[in-house]
């Protein structure tokens, strides 16, 4: 790997984040939705604006707003993980865990909550981004954060795609798919959303607090069976989604009058008539994964490489079959490339890794996102490290290995990848060999995700640090003919 390689993959990564810087984001769609949120920002001359919510790029947004909107936002309370907070001036930043819940995160959504109840005459603008999942969090009547941790936990390492992660985790939530949106009591509110999901669905994002729940506890449900945690799920959760199935198939009717036959006990524990809400603020895209490839694909030809090809299908599912696929690509795209300059390869996603596999065979290579190694710092698991991106560099390594004329960043916009301080990995066709070098083998390290301590050992880890923001993920991939190439300045 060259320092000019490296060099031109993490300029190009750098173009992308500057896309998503959020004062930026928040100024475009105060102007583009100047009309719609109209009567909103008038109220708010009178009453004043509260600014709420959470996720990694929360803080971030909820500075700008308070930029943009400077007269107008007399408070407010944004949750983020740790690395994750900026200096506010009215809005308060609270920290809590992620991707597994914590009391923190509990104790800042009640506190959220109790500051929207305060001040109920005041406007209310909601920010989510990537991590408000768990970072918004408000167990279910009858269920306990234990109960909570515990499903994200199974979850996060099922193989599960995220909008089948936060269909249940709705289910399960107070404050989720909308639950949020009918606590604001009907006050002018509107809601901004960072989108780190392919294809930008809105009630996924952070499992949706502000639109309609589309979901049923019968999809939920379906979910937790579909990758067999029914058995393994807390008792509370699991008689939750069954009573919620049932409470469907009967109809609220025949249930209320079971609920009053049994009492009050069991009535906490029992989905109420909201469980299911269409309850929704109007909600707006700040920006997604697109905007960030886009902005390295301009990037890209201002520095004159071409072709440069970029991948409108997102990159999902199984990190094993996303490798493939970018291999594949990188490998057609270099027996076409021409000229001087590299040939340029971008795309976007969030792939998934099932944790637990014995081995490559069984695998179909795993669940939700290295965010999605869940996996404890205990004795047991302490040599299982990395993430999707680091998986997904590794593998298209050990697909290319040995071929010359390319290289490949993989890494997730927030710059975090799994439980490490890594955001992702740099390979090229001679990564295996290095890694062979040191007494590593890559097959044993993708057997068991355990590739953060490898990639390590021979320089390829690439840690930008927590960046403020989430689009998920980018991997830009270059091929060339030209050994000898420089970076040319940008046009």
């Amino acid at each position: 790997m060259t320092a000019t390689s490296r060099r031109a993959l993490t300029t190009l990564f750098e173009a992308a984040l500057a896309s998503i810087d959020a004062l930026q984001l928040v100024d475009d769609a105060l102007a583009r939705e100047r009309a719609t949120l109209a009567p909103l920002l008038a109220h708010a001359r009178r009453a004043g604006l509260l600014v709420v919510g959470a996720g990694k790029a929360a803080a971030r947004i909820a500075a700008a707003l308070e930029t943009a909107l400077a007269p107008l936002v007399t408070g407010g309370l944004v949750i983020v993980p740790p690395g994750y907070a900026c200096r506010t001036r009215r809005v308060h930043v609270r920290l809590a865990r992620h991707p597994l819940p914590d009391r923190r995160g509990v104790a800042a959504t009640r506190a959220l909550l109790a500051l929207v109840r305060r001040h109920e005459r005041a406007a209310v603008l909601v920010v989510v981004s990537g991590g408000a999942s768990s970072l918004l969090v408000l167990p279910a009547p009858g269920l306990t954060l234990d109960d909570k941790r515990r499903v994200h936990a199974l979850l996060l390492a099922s193989g599960a795609g995220i909008g089948e992660m936060n269909c249940v985790r709705a289910h399960l939530s107070a404050v989720k798919g909308g639950r949020l949106a009918a606590r604001l009591g009907g006050r002018p509110a509107a809601a901004l959303v960072l989108s780190d999901v392919p294809g930008d669905d809105l009630a996924i994002v952070g499992s949706g607090p502000t639109m309609p729940d589309r979901t049923t506890f019968a999809d939920a449900l379906a979910v937790v069976r579909r990758y067999g945690l029914e058995a393994r799920l807390p008792v509370r959760a699991r008689r939750r989604l069954a009573r919620g199935v049932a409470f469907a198939d009967r109809g609220s009717a025949v249930c209320g009058r079971e609920v009053a036959a049994r009492g009050a006990r069991n009535r906490a524990s029992r989905p109420s008539a909201d469980a299911v809400t269409t309850a929704s603020v109007p909600t707006f895209l700040l920006a997604g994964n697109a905007t960030a490839c886009a902005a390295a694909a301009r990037a890209a030809r201002g520095h004159g490489f071409a072709p440069v090809l970029r991948l409108r299908s997102p990159l999902t599912g199984p990190t094993s079959d996303a490798a493939r696929r970018l291999a594949a690509r990188l490998r057609a795209l270099r027996a076409t490339a021409r000229g001087s300059l590299p040939a340029v390869l971008i795309a976007g996603g969030e792939t998934t890794l099932r944790l637990g596999a014995a081995s490559r065979g069984k695998q179909d290579r795993p669940g939700p996102a290295a965010d999605a190694m869940t996996v404890r710092r205990g004795r047991r698991d302490r040599g299982r490290r990395g993430g999707r991106n680091q998986d997904l560099a590794l593998e298209v390594a050990r697909l290319l290995a040995g071929e010359r004329g390319w290289c490949l960043l993989c890494a997730g916009t927030d710059g975090i990848d799994g439980p490490t301080d890594a955001a992702g990995a740099i390979v090229d066709g001679g990564t295996v060999a290095r890694a062979t070098r040191v007494g590593r083998s890559v097959d044993a390290a993708l057997a068991r995700h355990d590739v953060y301590p490898l990639l390590a050992a021979i320089g390829a880890l690439y840690r930008p640090g927590p960046t403020g923001t989430n689009v998920a993920d980018v991997a830009i991939g270059l091929v060339w003919r030209n050994r000898r190439w420089r970076v040319a300045a940008p046009v």
